[in-house]
């Protein structure tokens, strides 16, 4: 049977020059009973719960929504939720192309590359 899982991620600057990504958090998802559409819908509420639950400090963070593979690793995410954490609150999240524009260049001028390989 296919598993699903939202999954946090913190994302920093890795020796390379490009950004990592450090598992927070993953909580196993029951499709079948939410169906995926309702679940994406929730994926935003879980991270910023589990944000504020782990007392994270300032930073960016990934959350995806998607199924596991067979050693319960992140297989296809079927949902992505950018948050900008301010270590209390999100000052910006979800996909507002402004924002992640701004990300992206304050980023870029950090001299980290945003792929992930």
């Amino acid at each position: 049977m296919l598993r699903h899982a939202f999954v946090l991620y913190e994302v920093r600057k890795s020796t390379d020059g490009r950004a990592g990504y450090e598992e927070i958090g993953r909580m196993e998802v029951d499709v079948l009973r939410f169906g995926r559409g309702e679940l994406a819908l929730h994926l935003r509420l879980w991270a910023i719960a589990l944000l504020r639950e782990k007392r994270c400090d300032i930073g960016l963070f990934t959350a995806e929504f998607g199924t596991l593979d067979d050693e319960s690793q992140p297989d296809k995410a079927f949902a992505v939720h950018q948050i900008v954490w301010s270590g209390e609150e999100a000052q910006c999240d979800g996909m507002d192309p402004a924002a992640l524009n701004l990300l992206a260049t304050l980023w870029s001028c950090a001299g980290v590359r945003l792929s992930r390989t």
